[in-house]
């Protein structure tokens, strides 16, 4: 249960772009050194050694599905993320987040949006556990990737989320 709490706590920090490849490159150009001067460590910097790659995730019988079920929760994020500047949005996108609703003319990130450049994962157990695998593949030195939940996602549907991924996703991961 201390996972599931950890994860919950978790905020969706940026919903454009390739996550793994801007993380990557995030990592890439860190200044940040290993504790005891590294003996023994990769170098500092190098992809998923000292921050995990991160997703967000919502797993049901189809991608469209999950898309249609983790919708509230990803514009939940959205407003909760904007006014701090956790997004990448513009002032105006930002104002129309924080003032509620939509303002006609004001275009804001889609959760399609996020699921095309796999910053979230939705769709079936073997969508999830391929995408992973590919992170896996590209980024050979990743040793965690952090999949959570976002800020207003009722603690249920959160642990329903963890049971289907321990008990779809890693099975597969698992016989690789």
């Amino acid at each position: 249960m201390e996972i599931a709490e950890e994860q919950y706590q978790q905020v969706a920090r940026l919903f454009s772009g390739s996550a793994a490849e801007r993380q990557a490159d995030q990592l890439g150009s860190s200044q940040r050194r290993p504790p005891s001067g590294g003996a023994g460590l990769p170098r500092a910097g190098t992809a998923g050694t000292l921050r995990p790659l991160a997703h967000r995730f919502f797993i049901a019988d189809s991608q469209q599905q999950a898309i249609d079920q983790a919708r509230p929760y990803f514009e939940e994020a959205m407003k909760f993320a904007a006014p701090l500047g956790l997004m990448r949005l513009s002032q105006e996108q930002i104002d129309s987040v924080a003032q509620g609703g939509r303002p006609r003319g004001v275009a804001l990130p889609t959760l399609e949006e996020a699921v095309a450049n796999k910053v979230w994962l939705c769709g079936p157990p073997e969508q999830i556990a391929d995408h992973l695998m590919q992170v896996e593949d590209k980024y050979p030195g990743v040793e965690r990737v952090n999949l959570g939940a976002v800020m207003g996602m009722p603690a249920a549907v959160f642990k329903d989320q963890l049971t289907r991924f321990a008990e779809g996703v890693i099975p597969i991961l698992q016989n690789r």
